[in-house]
């Protein structure tokens, strides 16, 4: 497996008077076998030797709540490239340059998903992938269709009219979700996982593709990071916790 680039910094995401409270631990190896429900998780598979996987503990039980897996420019040329070309044409976000990252396989335990915990883990996800010179973060989210597609159609259109990228960053998918004429709102807001980028500026860059094997619409998001430094320095001032990013060790409130 490949070694990953360790280090040590840390981000103050504390109101003042509170105490250090969430750390997390940035690894290239994970014993998720050993953690009853991330091996309940879906399987690795190729591009896990080359990922960096980030690991968020409770810090009372050193139970593992939460978990995602990084990979940046360099170590997707060594992959062959970003987990998402499966599923897109990337090729017009070359223009972006090697300070791309890509987060995918995020997991949240179910016990642990507050809103302090979640913000915890994007604080300190791209305070990583800014330390190691990105200056963007992309990843796939999926949207289930099991109100045979309508909610996923709503929400695509919705989010392609008013948060996609310029036609110059424009990804296209090798198999497309079909975006049939339903012109319905979505009832219930954005489902969470897509809400925790788009509420730091994330933008959608293109067509959904159809993922087959989880039975739903897949869509790319691009954040850039700038962004979202911005509305993570918004809420330093409302999470009551801090994280410091060290090697072996982590911790999260919940």
């Amino acid at each position: 497996m490949a070694a990953s680039n360790r280090m040590t910094y840390s981000n103050s995401v504390a109101p003042m008077h509170e105490e250090p409270g969430d750390t997390v631990d940035v690894s290239s190896e994970t014993n998720a076998a050993q953690i009853p429900w991330l091996a309940a998780q879906p399987g690795g598979d190729p591009f896990d030797p080359y990922c960096d996987h980030v690991l968020i503990r409770h810090r009372a039980t050193g139970d593992v709540v939460a978990a995602c897996r990084l990979l940046h420019h360099e170590q997707a040329r060594r992959a062959g490239g970003f987990y998402a070309a499966n599923q897109f044409d990337l090729r017009r976000l070359a223009a972006l340059g090697p300070k791309v990252a890509e987060i995918d396989r995020v997991h949240v335990h179910p016990s642990y998903g507050s809103a302090q915990l979640l913000a915890a883990v994007w604080s300190a996800v791209c305070d990583y992938v800014c330390a190691h010179g990105n200056a963007y973060l992309m990843g796939c989210v999926t949207i289930s269709i099991a109100d045979y597609g309508s909610r996923a159609v709503t929400l695509c259109r919705q989010l392609m009219q008013s948060r996609l990228v310029c036609d110059t960053l424009r990804v296209f998918p090798y198999r497309p979700f079909l975006l049939h004429s339903d012109t319905s709102l979505a009832d219930g807001g954005l489902p969470p996982a897509i809400e925790a980028w788009t509420s730091r500026g994330a933008l959608i860059c293109g067509a959904p593709a159809w993922e087959a094997r989880a039975c739903s619409a897949s869509l790319l998001l691009l954040l850039p990071l700038a962004d979202c430094n911005r509305t993570n320095a918004g809420l330093h001032t409302a999470t009551a916790g801090r994280i410091v990013v060290r090697e072996r060790e982590c911790h999260a409130e919940r």
